[in-house]
């Protein structure tokens, strides 16, 4: 199939926020775009509606009736937050001769025509997509990109079709479909210009191992064109591995001496985040970030080796990167509370991640009293990392947990739950209650937080909605 000779594309979970991203991308590109998703508000909404993209609520034949009318120049891209080829919609098309990819094929096609820009790890992909999106953007390239969240704030949009010659893109390690499509995501990729931010066992519903994931990765670098280049982090011993798996170009940068970037000089002052990054003995910068935390350094110096590459000079960047002010669910700062409580909102769903997560605020907010409500995301990663769960959010005052967050690709299973991790964190004599709704989790916090502490909400699911609890 040749892709030029489409006019219109559907999207199965158009919501999600690489599909919408990419449904906008495709809209701007020129074809004609709509999907279908379940009837809740979700982040994308506002983004697709200003864009003109029609959603159909739920999943049905019918929609697909609709929206192809007999036209045999059309595509269906289907996500797997719904069942993907097994879907309803994905089924019938198939049945009707229709082309039906999965998300992770679709997006390797689209970006074939363009120089890929391919962001991949375990943590930091979509911070550090953003990043070069945003350098990239602001320095008259005018990329191609795709971003996984709901909103970045000094883009207009998460996914854009540029007239120029890069396509910035997440390079995810999970499989295109858990039942039809083992393929990694990434996979599909063919990048001109890799990153690897970090490896890590994240997956445990399609990974046995971190040695199966490291090996995922190994997979992606032998992707990268010839001539092209390997953006990796080097402070991790074992991604000498995947370094070893690439002819390319390699760029390692990190903490330790041994790296070709070495990242130093790290302070605060002033909501900032200041840094040098010294190359062959010689120190560049200081470059100035309008972000807090460890690891924004580490995928910010990702993002200026690869503007490097790409051509912006080192002054180029230090102009640009502090014009960036952050993307949406990554420390968000969400509102002051009457009690004048602070609320910041993230992503972070692994142990890892929140451990990053209260070492940010802690460095940030040395004094105050940090607040932790946690929602889970998936049985099968609570299950396996349950023991790291407890280990990283001990770290916190006071613990909120909500219900598991569970995915539709699996089961619910009664040996492992919130209230049991609760009870964990009890014997470890910390502050920890489990709240059923999001009412009585807000109502929780009115009654236990404390005048000018640090409250951060957490979870790859519907977190956020607890906010409208929130006084």
């Amino acid at each position: 199939m040749i892709l030029k000779r489409l006019n219109k594309i559907y999207f199965i979970g158009i919501k999600g926020v690489g599909t919408a991203a990419l449904a906008v991308l495709l809209k701007e590109k020129g074809y004609q775009v709509a999907g279908s998703d379940v009837n809740f508000d979700f982040g994308t909404d506002e983004m697709l509606r200003k864009s003109k993209i029609r959603i159909y609520r739920g999943f049905k034949k019918n929609n697909l009736d609709q929206f192809v009318a007999g036209s045999s120049k059309t595509l269906v891209i289907a996500t797997g937050a719904h069942k993907v080829l097994a879907n309803i919609e994905s089924v019938y098309a198939k049945k009707r001769g229709i082309k039906v990819l999965t998300y992770g094929e679709a997006l390797g096609r689209f970006m074939e025509e363009k120089k890929q820009i391919s962001v991949a790890g375990s943590h930091g992909k979509t911070t550090t997509a953003a990043i070069i999106s945003h350098l990239l953007f602001y320095s008259k390239y005018d990329p191609s990109y795709i971003i996984g969240c709901s909103a970045v704030k000094t883009l207009f949009r998460t996914g854009h079709y540029g007239l120029g010659d890069y396509f910035i893109a997440e390079a995810d390690e999970y499989v295109s479909d858990p039942k039809y499509d083992l393929t990694p995501k990434f996979h599909y990729q063919k990048p001109t210009i890799a990153v690897v931010l970090n490896v890590d066992f994240d997956h445990p519903d399609v990974y046995k191992s971190k040695e199966e994931v490291i090996s995922a990765f190994c997979g992606f670098v032998k992707k990268i064109k010839k001539h092209g280049f390997l953006v990796i982090c080097g402070d991790n011993p074992k991604i000498k591995k995947v370094i070893k798996s690439t002819k390319s170009k390699v760029f390692t940068y990190g903490f330790s001496k041994s790296n070709d970037f070495i990242i130093s000089n790290i302070y605060c002052k002033e909501k900032n985040t200041f840094f040098e990054i010294e190359k062959a003995g010689k120190k560049i910068g200081p470059f100035s970030l309008s972000l807090f935390g460890r690891q924004n350094v580490v995928n910010a110096t990702a993002s200026i080796i690869v503007a490097g590459i790409v051509g912006l000079s080192w002054t180029d960047v230090k102009i640009l990167l502090p014009k960036f002010k952050g993307i949406k669910r990554r420390l968000e700062f969400i509102k002051k509370t009457k009690k004048g409580a602070l609320i910041f909102d993230d992503y972070a769903h692994h142990p890892v991640q929140i451990r990053e997560v209260f070492n940010a605020l802690k460095n940030n907010f040395p004094k105050k009293r940090l607040v932790c409500v946690f929602q889970p995301h998936t049985v099968s990663r609570t299950k396996t990392f349950f023991k790291q769960f407890v280990e990283s959010l001990s770290l916190f005052d006071l613990i909120v947990l909500t219900k598991i967050y569970p995915s539709a690709r699996e089961k619910m299973d009664k040996s492992v739950s919130s209230k049991l991790m609760a009870g964990e964190l009890r014997k470890q004599k910390k502050e920890v209650y489990y709240s059923h709704s999001f009412k009585k989790a807000a109502q929780i916090l009115e009654e236990k937080v404390h005048f000018n502490d640090i409250i951060v909400t957490m979870g790859a699911g519907d977190i956020f909605r607890l906010y409208s609890f929130l006084h």
